[in-house]
């Protein structure tokens, strides 16, 4: 069955206000309660936003601190304590470890968990909360390219399809190039040359790649 927050396309079940004019969301809106957006991706937005907005004026800088306004404890309400100790332990913070939700290596750890725990299920794939995070600001730091196994891998196919056709290269043509004996005698530098070339290449690639996925283009 799906929850509410789900069926609402408002998974942090943000209730209405009319003094936030959120983007995306329905009007007029389809529940008296809570804030209903016509795309999932716009209530994820509105989640990321709301918890950026306590971080920044309402010094929400931990678990049990966020929490603690955005469900109070009090009748009829979701216990604050099971609920900032569920999401702590979950992402991997303590409950009173300062965090910063400008980073995106603390928000999408407890975004995601806080998901869960209002419906009991986190449905959303990850490129639909990285997309989120990135219309509320928050977007992934980039990896050094040199440590992505995508470069490594390239660089290392490259190298070993490379290394015959140089050192037979090197080798047909020493006789006549002297200049090529130490080509020869120093394959691994010039491997080293090539590598660098297609690095640069798979870079660009991978880059581009993320590209293309932050701005929702895969």
């Amino acid at each position: 069955m799906t929850t509410r927050g789900i069926s609402n396309n408002n998974p942090l079940n943000i209730k209405r206000n009319p003094r936030n004019k959120w983007q995306g969301k329905d009007e007029p809106p389809r529940d008296k309660t809570f804030e209903t957006f016509r795309d999932p991706i716009m209530g994820l937005r509105a989640g990321a936003v709301l918890i950026v907005r306590h971080f920044d004026r309402r010094r929400a800088d931990t678990v049990r601190k966020l929490i603690r306004i955005w469900a109070p404890p009090g009748k009829d309400r979701n216990p604050a304590t099971a609920y900032f100790e569920t999401v702590a332990k979950r992402s991997g913070f303590g409950v009173d470890e300062g965090l910063d939700f400008h980073r995106y290596e603390h928000l999408r750890p407890v975004f995601v968990e806080m998901i869960r725990f209002e419906n009991g299920e986190q449905p959303y794939t990850p490129a639909q909360i990285d997309k989120a995070l990135v219309l509320a600001g928050v977007q992934a730091p980039m990896r050094s390219l040199g440590k992505t196994r995508t470069v490594k891998g390239g660089t290392v196919a490259a190298l070993t399809a490379l290394t015959p056709v140089v050192a037979g290269v090197a080798d047909a043509v020493a006789p006549t190039l002297p200049v090529l004996d130490w080509v020869r005698d120093n394959l691994a530098l010039s491997l080293i040359a090539v590598g660098v070339v297609v690095i640069v290449a798979v870079g660009w690639m991978v880059w581009a790649r993320l590209d293309d996925r932050n701005k929702g283009l895969r």
